[in-house]
């Protein structure tokens, strides 16, 4: 599941993180059946149930084939906790947490994703409208001192799932791929071309149905 290395030039890089940020890009994961299977919690190490967590750790791949629609190629690989790293480039790690039975995601790890995989930084009012789309999907919503399993993820340590102590949104792990998928489709930039290889901010617009 690693991905395999490039030796393109800085120059080509910037030219295809542009169109990235551009046009909607077409998000692959590798091997998406194994994923399921890896956010299953009966599939996870007696450690990992203990720790009510199993870290997964993405890296975006870019295909930089002369196409008018980029493509984004996403592999991933459960990891333990001792090999987190924060600065390894184009990589994301989020928390699949246990929760009676179930494997739950949060909004800030499916948004951080996102942003890993069209390797830019949203801005808050786009952070915002995100999240409104995902209400759809029937978050759960965690209130500080309301619920145990809200204590349990604000006691995480790094990858921590969370930004900041107030209330988290929670999803069914099963549903990350089409979220991530509804944030490609519904979402375009409006950015010039002058974006950078790690823009602060992207500020897009949702695509009218």
């Amino acid at each position: 599941m690693e991905p395999p290395t490039s030796s393109l030039s800085q120059a080509n890089i910037e030219y295809q993180l542009r169109n990235i940020q551009r046009y909607n890009p077409d998000v692959q994961f590798v091997d998406p059946e194994h994923f399921e299977i890896a956010i299953d919690p009966t599939t996870w190490t007696e450690f990992e149930t203990k720790e009510r967590r199993r870290i997964i750790e993405f890296t975006a791949v870019f295909d930089f084939k002369p196409t008018f629609i980029p493509q984004v190629i996403v592999h991933w690989r459960p990891i333990d906790p001792s090999q987190y790293q924060s600065s390894r480039p184009n990589s994301h790690s989020i928390s699949v947490i246990l929760d009676e039975g179930r494997a739950v995601l949060t909004s800030v790890d499916i948004i951080s994703s996102a942003e890993t995989f069209f390797a830019t930084r949203f801005c808050t009012g786009e952070k915002n409208r995100i999240r409104r789309g995902f209400e759809s999907s029937g978050p759960n919503t965690l209130h500080k001192g309301g619920s145990e399993l809200y204590s349990c993820i604000q006691g995480f340590n790094n990858p921590k799932p969370r930004n900041i102590d107030k209330s988290v949104k929670v999803f069914p792990a099963v549903v990350f791929r089409s979220l991530i998928e509804k944030i490609c489709s519904n979402y375009v930039s409006t950015t010039s071309s002058s974006i950078s290889l790690t823009p602060d901010c992207y500020c897009g617009h949702a695509v009218q149905e």
